[in-house]
């Protein structure tokens, strides 16, 4: 099973507590769901905190896709996992949450290609606390809005720190042991109560530049973490 941990925005559920993300997309295609086991302080002493049938898509970029691509142009992914649930959603659905590296992007357009591949269109770049990214070929892309899990869904970690984490898929038939599944980490840093980077930076009328020299102009945007 693909897993990726990340820790919560604040945006994503309006809460500046810990709370920790699970996607997890079928690799063979025959998972129905998976426990989650974990242990919040970092060892090896695990319990299950959670059990879900919320699995997700997940694909890789087609090619890459840097932090200046025009906003209509979108992006492809190929070799798909979990993506009927997308098309199922489109009549329904208001658009996306996707994530890719560190980034976080909303995208309202997706179109089946018909060859295993989708394009997203209508993207938005660096949404919540994130800023665009460049991201390499054949990157991961998570469609979180096709579904994911809490490490804890009813209660917040207490405070930062490594967390460790198994997940235990499980079809008709009995869960993977935990002997035998990964343990993945993840550092927890309060990532809900920090402050939002600048939007829109431009720098000599350049957008987010990986260098500059010399004195330069330079333009942002002041983005709000909550309501006043």
């Amino acid at each position: 099973t693909d897993v990726k941990l990340m820790e919560v925005p604040y945006a994503l559920n309006a809460d500046e507590r810990r709370f920790v993300l699970i996607v997890a997309a079928p690799k063979m295609g025959q998972e129905l769901g998976y426990q989650v086991w974990a242990d919040l302080a970092g060892g090896t002493t695990y319990v299950q905190t959670n059990d879900t049938n919320d699995l997700s898509a997940v694909g890789q970029l087609a090619a890459a896709y840097n932090r200046v691509t025009a906003t209509d142009a979108g992006f492809t992914i190929d070799t798909l996992s979990g993506g009927e649930d997308i098309l199922e959603d489109v009549a329904s659905n208001d658009g996306w949450l996707i994530n890719i590296d560190d980034e976080w992007l909303y995208a309202n357009g997706v179109v089946d290609n018909l060859d295993g591949s989708m394009t997203f269109s209508g993207v938005t770049r660096g949404v919540m606390d994130t800023v665009p990214s460049d991201h390499a070929d054949n990157a991961k892309v998570w469609i979180i809005s096709s579904g994911y899990a809490d490490l804890t869904p009813s209660e917040p970690l207490e405070a930062d720190g490594t967390v460790r984490v198994k997940l235990l898929p499980f079809s008709a038939g009995t869960p993977l042991p935990i002997a035998s599944a990964t343990a993945r980490t993840l550092a927890v840093t309060n990532r809900a109560k920090r402050p939002y980077p600048p939007g829109k930076l431009r720098i000599g009328g350049s957008a987010y530049p990986a260098t500059a020299s010399g004195t330069r102009p330079a333009e942002r945007t002041s983005r709000a973490i909550r309501p006043p």
